[in-house]
């Protein structure tokens, strides 16, 4: 996603049925993108953010910051909080190794 909640590259799975309508998946991009862009005015006090996970009844949600842009992935609700740190590390490594994020010049 860009800073805009905008969807730049994205996928569900084979069989996965969406839980948002059209609108509340726009809705809840730009609410994303949103958070992502008032979390960067703390990063000189606290540092930057790392991920945020959201739990919610039907699926967790976990949200990636880049430099100019943020992955949002949904997760299957029976996932472990022990199986999170994994998969930031691989996305992020998956970003960096393709140039994905990366200010614009």
């Amino acid at each position: 996603m860009n800073g805009f909640g905008r969807t730049i590259a994205g996928q569900l799975r084979k069989d996965v049925v969406p839980l948002f309508t059209p609108d509340e998946a726009r809705n809840e991009n730009y609410i994303e993108a949103t958070r992502n862009c008032l979390r960067k005015n703390f990063d000189k006090s606290i540092g930057k953010t790392t991920f945020t996970f959201t739990e919610n009844e039907k699926v967790k949600i976990l949200v990636i910051p880049g430099e100019t842009n943020f992955c949002y992935l949904t997760l299957d609700k029976d996932t472990k909080i022990t199986e999170v740190e994994p998969i930031v590390d691989t996305t992020r490594k998956f970003i960096l190794s393709n140039n994905i994020d990366h200010p614009s010049t």
